[in-house]
């Protein structure tokens, strides 16, 4: 979300608050406001930037795509807590995943993350490093073959207990994705 501080009917550090409340979207502030009291207010209230006008177009859209990267795994008010992909159930707050049929899967806590991030955004094909980034949380600093003996092990763990049904499919020279 781009925002204004003074718009016509309710300020922007008001629509701050009022989105606050129930959302973590990103925000940012783009105000006329120079001063460092509004620029502070403006963050401590719950924006996540704050550009003063007049701004080099570039540097917003910079800026943007920049709090997108950040917030994008922090962002899951939409996702449920308990997912259903092909023959498994998958619970995020007691880690569990469960076939259809009853049957428990046991996960390492990082099998669980790429299969949680996987299922939380079917369809979305995730290059290794971006699965690294945002299971291990840090910056991928490691080959790709580190994801890939992960994804190895959880296919591994997933068709054995679903009867050799594949859940996890590999896009070649880009990455992995599981079917919505």
């Amino acid at each position: 979300m781009i925002l204004d501080i003074m718009m016509p009917n309710m300020s922007g550090i008001e629509v701050v608050k009022e989105v606050r409340k129930d959302n973590q979207i990103p925000i940012i502030i783009v105000s006329a406001k120079t001063a460092d009291m509004d620029k502070i207010q403006g963050l401590i209230t719950g924006a996540d930037d704050y550009v003063t006008k007049p701004f080099n177009p570039l540097e917003v859209m910079a800026r943007v795509k920049s709090l997108l990267r950040r917030s994008e795994g922090q962002v899951q008010n939409t996702t449920p807590d308990t997912l259903e992909v092909g023959p498994l159930k998958i619970n995020k707050d007691s880690h569990e995943v469960v076939t259809l049929t009853g049957k428990q899967i046991q996960l390492t806590a990082l099998e669980f993350g790429i299969l949680y991030l996987l299922a939380s955004h079917p369809n979305r094909v995730f290059s290794a490093d971006e699965i690294f980034e945002r299971v291990w949380q840090q910056e991928s600093i490691v080959s790709a073959k580190t994801v890939m003996v992960h994804v190895s092990h959880l296919r591994d763990k997933i068709e054995e207990a679903t009867g050799g049904e594949k859940v996890i499919e590999t896009v070649w020279g880009v990455g992995y994705k599981v079917e919505g």
